[in-house]
């Protein structure tokens, strides 16, 4: 009779998160079991942005000279346009030092799991889309019935989060929806941030991926797409077409492939919550690991992975994987990220829309240095400065 298999850890979702979650855990000789509904390299509805914040994880992956040698295009700063159609920009001076690649993420993805794959105690499973947990908890089972046992479970299945199951609350997740475009004119090499009434508090992106071509898109919050009625595709057209700067850079420039979306669960008011249940541990956007202000997730999935192969690991090496033990993931997730996360509420709660357009108005006003942080309009204007110059997003 055959011996059934069990792996350490089985981790369902082969992006940033769960294939960072393998490389480490492979590293370490865990066996592995990595499973993808999709085959790869595939394509991926993102921004393509890998801000410097990822940069000395990639190095501890091992995959940050792979990533060089591609060539990405960086970007060095930010350029902010605000609904007045005045413009904050801020650039770094040394030019070894910038604020962000801009890579495709089939590509990003494709290297991440290749590098998974390097360690004989990794399993890839592609085209493998996992059903449940098992009634016991020691592993799971996929939708063509096939059972996969293990000793923990990693989910890095993304926002639907298919096993932790998560819900997502409307009013705290955004939806948004991306292009490419060709033949731009006038780019220069910063991550362009365009604030309008149309998707506050929401906004308008261009990133450029070349000297004339751009990752465009746009994004807000569920509620009020639905309150408002809103068609993110009319909106983006409508931005690229009339928009007094912006559209002056598409004057020549063609759609590249489709313009596609999807829903991001940002990090707001309760993202305290144990990300740890039994011997399931929960990371990247399956985790809700996404930066409440800027919508940016790929460091905080690839930090998850780190923080959740080292825990569980550590947990292996003296046979203890219960969910006490597994806990210490949270210990350690709270640690890197909740002051990152509080700012979330400061920037929804208070904040009316008149409040936000009379920022607007005279965000930038030198009159305006008073340190008043009653007043939530000051408070936005804090915050947003501060984010680009201490180059948080």
């Amino acid at each position: 009779m055959k011996k059934m298999k069990i792996f350490d850890v089985a981790i369902v979702g082969a992006g940033p998160a769960g294939s960072s979650a393998a490389i480490l855990l492979g590293k370490k000789g865990n066996t592995v079991a990595l499973f993808d509904k999709k085959a790869f390299p595939r394509n991926k509805i993102c921004g393509d942005g890998i801000t410097y914040k990822a940069k000395s994880d990639l190095s501890k992956l091992g995959v940050l000279e792979e990533i060089e040698s591609l060539d990405p295009f960086k970007l060095n700063g930010y350029t902010l346009v605000f609904s007045d159609n005045s413009s904050l920009k801020f650039e770094s001076g040394n030019k070894n030092d910038f604020p962000a690649y801009i890579i495709s993420r089939n590509e990003f993805d494709n290297i991440l799991l290749k590098k998974a794959m390097e360690y004989s105690s990794v399993e890839f499973f592609p085209n493998e889309e996992i059903k449940n947990i098992l009634p016991d908890n020691n592993g799971i089972f996929s939708k063509s019935n096939h059972k996969y046992y293990s000793k923990t479970i990693i989910d890095a299945s993304g926002y639907l989060s298919v096993l932790g199951r998560h819900n997502r609350d409307n009013e705290k997740n955004a939806l948004a929806i991306r292009a490419y475009y060709e033949g731009m004119e006038n780019l220069d090499k910063t991550m362009e941030i365009y604030f309008t009434d149309t998707v506050l508090p929401g906004y308008f992106w261009i990133f450029p991926t070349s000297k004339t071509s751009a990752n465009v898109g746009c994004g807000t919050f569920v509620n009020i797409i639905g309150k408002r009625s809103i068609s993110l595709k009319n909106l983006l057209n409508d931005f690229i077409k009339n928009h007094p700067i912006a559209s002056k850079k598409f004057k020549s420039a063609k759609l590249s492939g489709f313009m596609e979306g999807g829903k991001i669960p940002l990090a707001f008011g309760d993202f305290n919550w144990s990300r740890v249940k039994k011997n399931l541990i929960c990371i990247g956007d399956a985790g809700g690991f996404v930066n409440p202000i800027t919508a940016e997730g790929i460091s905080y999935a690839i930090k998850t992975g780190i923080i959740a192969a080292e825990t569980i690991s550590n947990g292996l090496e003296k046979n203890k994987h219960s969910e006490k033990d597994l806990k210490q993931f949270d210990a350690l997730w709270k640690k890197e990220f909740t002051d990152q996360f509080k700012v979330g509420d400061i920037y929804t709660k208070g904040i009316t829309k008149e409040l936000i357009n009379n920022y607007f108005i005279s965000a930038f006003d030198k009159s305006l240095d008073s340190k008043d942080l009653s007043n939530p309009a000051k408070i936005y204007e804090y915050l947003v400065k501060l984010k680009v110059i201490s180059k948080s997003f």
